[in-house]
């Protein structure tokens, strides 16, 4: 298939939105639970994604992100439907990071597409495994 430039400029810059949002969401997670190994791997993973937000915003010579605002965690554990959101997340990313990098301009453009790719598939196997154990509570 083929990709204009301007395609490929907006799907990172989607990507971007996406990833600076969906570090938000894991770190209201991450706070729900501080000093459990479910925070631990949330907190993380917003880490990586706030990391990829940096990575991209490079890919277009744009400044890095702005981190969006935390929201509140009223809630007192992370519930099942958190788990299988952060899961369909994670499998969406991979779906356009996959496009992404076949739409690369360059070999370093690909790379870096590629190892986000690699960090989104290692989410969603540790999220699975959280689903699977009921690590995060029930």
């Amino acid at each position: 298939m083929d990709y204009t430039f301007n395609e490929y400029v907006e799907g990172i810059r989607r990507a971007i939105e996406d990833e600076c949002s969906t570090s938000a969401f894991y770190r209201r997670l991450a706070a729900m639970v501080p000093g459990t190994l479910c925070g631990d791997i949330f907190a993380r993973a917003a880490a990586d994604e706030y990391r990829h937000a940096q990575m991209l915003a490079a890919l277009l010579s744009h400044p890095t992100p702005y981190r969006t605002a935390e929201a509140s965690s009223a809630a007192m554990a992370i519930c099942p439907e958190d788990i299988m959101r952060a899961i369909d997340g994670e499998f969406g990313a991979i779906c356009e990071y996959a496009e992404l990098a076949a739409m690369a301009p360059t070999p370093r453009a690909r790379s870096v597409l590629l190892s986000i790719l690699g960090d989104e598939y290692g989410h969603v196997r540790m999220f699975i495994l959280l689903q699977e154990t009921g690590l995060c509570g029930k």
